[in-house]
């Protein structure tokens, strides 16, 4: 299905997005808020790098829905149109998009995850992310069943657009008729009983959020709202889209008072608005019940998670987790289940317990029982840090190794906790190898061969519970050291052309210019940008490259060295990600190789095995990186590490 999704690129300016392939010709779906800003003219853009010229077509704004086509007459490869009307909770589904933007890198990133709710929205737990906006949600028989419109603050709140609202209105959507306005159900989709309400038809703005349309008898009509004010600041936080302002609003309750600063005619305004349930009048009348404080052995596993909480809130947000608390819960699977009650993984608060998560769990003992023992718990000064792989039967383990750099270190195994001393560091990696004095410890079973992509992955616990499941989302790439060239290749009749060098990069430094024609490379004749890209992708910074070239008709030769590309990190500096993700790892790039998963490992569980459903140790998981994606060290990098270690076997 990969090869069938896109990238958008707006031609005009900013403006990036997903979208997917549905007929030979090249129709493609997307959401409506992705080609709102490329009425001008689009680029798509395949997998492979093949770049094509496409055009917006019709749009229905108010259900988030659109139509694009490339204009380039050709037979394009399409995946199957299924349909929405019938899906059921917990029904599986398979998510792609160019998480991101486009990364020439790496594949489109697959994530797995089920239905929680089919109403106005399809609403999954299939993780999505900035950039995965219009691209394609399916069922496991590869068909669309729906386009991702929005994410909510929940790694379990992703909304996708039906694909029964394209299907309804498919020969308006293709003859270009535009309709509705531009999210207008965002703030008033179905949503549960006592959704926050503010009563305003959003959009972009400059610098803020423009209110298009004030619902009457509204919140944000009796405080003064009109159309035309653009919100930037809720509750004195800074906002500049709509998304943020979505989430700001989800994190109230109806009656809340907020604060909200606005401009009018360039003027700027404050307003203080009464939050109330959709459709009523006013906010409604709140009755605090004093709570009867319950003693330690009254207080069940949820309890003592909201303690917990409670106290990182006084401790600046830090969460302190120990074994014995672990164990008070009754265990980490019992700690994750109360984690995901919190996390909305239930999706539906009228379907009650999600009992269908925790028996796909169960499903995965028999991978737990093949390799019980080989996770740890690795404590520093008697604290939870992170979780352990045991390696060899004599107390040889792997382990994080930003997160075991400070304090007394410790292992928790088999019911007993041991001092531990640190043999290697691999920063790198971020791993250690560490030691304790133990015997007849059970190793896990390493596999070298990477599963193929999309294969069901899982992590064990220290209690070899099941810690979540997922897909091999990416398969294993250099993260670090990677090469770049640094210039934008063209098309040309006599090779590539330079259409652009990137100024201080390895292009600029030999003398490579805007308008020149590469012809080859170490002695290999190009003739096209994706050709060029399959030559250059791969490579090592430092590694040198002989350019054949012409410049005004003339055959000249240069030596580049490629410089290493500097790998962006946008998770770290979004407050919306941030949000929604809750802690990441102190590292989350620069890897020299690593595979990409997507089950949400919290930081403090990562060091641990990653397994596939034979029950082999495929790698290390090192790094909780963002929304959809956790990073595993694989096997066969592993190995390379290892031989290393002096008197290693």
């Amino acid at each position: 299905c990969w090869v069938c999704l896109v990238c958008f690129v707006a031609k005009n300016g900013p403006g990036v997005g997903s979208g997917v392939v549905i007929s030979e010709g090249g129709l493609i779906l997307t959401a409506a808020h992705v080609t709102a800003n490329m009425q001008k003219g689009i680029t798509v853009i395949f997998p492979d790098g093949t770049r094509k010229s496409g055009i917006a077509l019709g749009a229905d704004y108010d259900r988030d829905a659109a139509m694009v086509k490339i204009e380039e007459p050709g037979k394009y490869p399409f995946v199957e149109v299924g349909q929405s009307k019938n899906l059921k909770r917990n029904q599986w589904t398979v998510a792609l998009g160019h998480a991101g933007g486009f990364d020439p890198m790496r594949k489109p990133p697959v994530r797995l995850g089920r239905v929680l709710a089919n109403r106005h929205f399809v609403v999954s737990d299939t993780a999505v992310v900035g950039g995965d906006s219009g691209g394609p949600l399916f069922d496991v028989h590869g068909k669309v069943i729906g386009i991702h419109s929005n994410i909510g603050q929940s790694l379990m709140e992703n909304r996708h657009v039906p694909i029964d609202v394209f299907l309804r209105q498919w020969n308006e959507l293709k003859a270009g008729k535009k309709s509705g306005e531009r999210f207008k159900d965002i703030l008033e989709s179905e949503g549960t009983p006592g959704q926050p309400f503010l009563g305003i038809y959003p959009a972009d703005g400059d610098n803020g959020v423009l209110i298009s349309k004030v619902i009457p008898k509204s919140p944000a009509e009796k405080a003064g709202l009109k159309p035309g004010d653009i919100i930037q600041q809720f509750n004195d936080q800074k906002i500049n889209t709509v998304s943020e302002l979505v989430n700001l609003i989800k994190g109230t309750k109806a009656g809340d008072k907020i604060s909200l600063q606005y401009h009018r005619n360039g003027q700027s305004r404050s307003a203080k608005v009464t939050l109330s349930h959709q459709g009523e009048e006013g906010p409604p009348e709140k009755t605090e019940v004093p709570k009867k404080e319950k003693s330690d052995a009254e207080k069940t596993a949820g309890d003592i998670l909201d303690d917990l909480i409670k106290d990182a809130v006084k401790n600046g947000g830090h969460f302190k987790i120990t074994p014995e608390t672990i164990e008070k819960m009754g265990g980490m699977e019992k700690v994750m289940e109360e984690i995901e009650k919190r996390g909305g993984l239930s999706g539906d608060p009228d379907q009650g317990p999600d009992t269908f998560f925790e028996s796909s769990l169960k499903a995965l003992s028999p991978v737990a029982k093949k390799n019980a023992g080989g996770t740890v718990m690795v404590n520093s000064d008697d604290e939870l840090v992170a979780l352990g792989t045991v390696i060899s039967s004599t107390g040889r383990i792997l382990t994080k190794n930003t997160e075991t750099a400070k304090g007394k270190l410790s292992v928790y195994v088999g019911g007993k906790q041991y001092d531990a001393n640190v043999l290697n560091r691999f920063p790198e990696r971020d791993l250690a190898l560490i030691k304790i004095e133990a015997e007849g410890l059970r190793p896990v079973q390493f596999q070298s061969q990477e599963p193929p992509l999309g294969s069901i992955l899982t992590a064990i616990g220290a209690k070899n519970e099941p810690l979540g499941i997922g897909l091999l989302s990416v398969p294993g790439r250099a993260m670090a050291k990677v090469g770049y060239i640094g210039i934008m290749a063209g098309e040309s009749n006599r090779g590539v052309l330079v259409s652009k060098v990137v100024l201080h990069s390895a292009a600029d430094k030999a003398g490579l210019a805007q308008k020149d024609v590469i012809t080859k490379i170490d002695g290999q004749k190009i003739s096209d940008p994706i050709g060029f890209g399959h030559l250059i992708r791969g490579r090592k910074a430092g590694e040198k490259l002989r350019v054949e070239f012409l410049r005004h008709g003339r055959a000249r030769k240069v030596t580049v060295t490629l410089k290493e590309l500097e790998i962006r990190d946008n998770t770290k500096n979004d407050p919306r990600m941030k949000e929604s993700l809750g802690e990441l790892s102190e590292k989350t790039s620069g890897f020299p190789d690593a595979i990409q998963h997507d089950i949400p490992l919290r930081p403090v569980l990562c060091g641990g095995p990653l397994f596939n459903l034979k029950g082999k140790c495929i790698g290390i998981n090192v790094s909780r990186a963002g929304r959809t994606k956790t990073y595993a060290i694989p096997t066969d990098d592993l190995r390379v590490m290892l031989k290393s270690v002096k008197g290693a076997k």
